[in-house]
Order: C-alpha cells, then sequence, then structure tokens
C-alpha cells in the first residue's frame, strides 16, 4: 500500500517548510507466517510563505503545487492552517 503524507519540519513567523512523504507498506503471507515491511521516502518540500507556496522535489526543482495537492489531499489542510496564523500575524 502506498499513501502520501505531510509534516511540518520548520515552523517560524514568516514561513513554514513542510515535507511530503511517501508510505508504502507491504505484507507477506509464508509458511512460517506473515512478515511485513514498511518505508519512508522524502518526495517534496513545500514552502508557504505569506506571499507564496513553493514547492521542490528532492534534488531541487520545481514541482507543480497544484499537482501535489491534487496527489497530497493532507496537503491543502496543512497549507490552510499556516495560511491563517500568517494573516493572524500581520
Amino acid at each position: 500500500m502506498r499513501t502520501f503524507r505531510t509534516r511540518p519540519v520548520r515552523i517560524s513567523q514568516r514561513s513554514v517548510v513542510i515535507a511530503i512523504e511517501c508510505v508504502e507498506s507491504h505484507r507477506y503471507r509464508s509458511s512460517n507466517g506473515c512478515r511485513f515491511s514498511a518505508f519512508v521516502e522524502p518526495v517534496a518540500l513545500v514552502v508557504c510563505s505569506p506571499e507564496t507556496v513553493r514547492a521542490l522535489d528532492m534534488q531541487g526543482n520545481p514541482v507543480d503545487v497544484d499537482a501535489l495537492r491534487r496527489d497530497v489531499p493532507a496537503l491543502d489542510a496543512e497549507i490552510d492552517t499556516y495560511d491563517q496564523s500568517f494573516d493572524l500575524a500581520r
């Protein structure tokens, strides 16, 4: 099973950096029972500031924020949380 999750990694009054991570898990059945494996892989970083929202892949190349929002539903809520915080700080 493959899912995406968000995790804020840096929060300041001026900006927020959100990590997008891919979590993949596998379950195996064998004659000895069941086995489980999982890994987490970084996919992109999203930088939110009062002026803009930008995304970079792990090689530093720009990524379409709208495409990330479609692929990672939790990203909208995460960005909205910080947009409201920036509005309150002004």
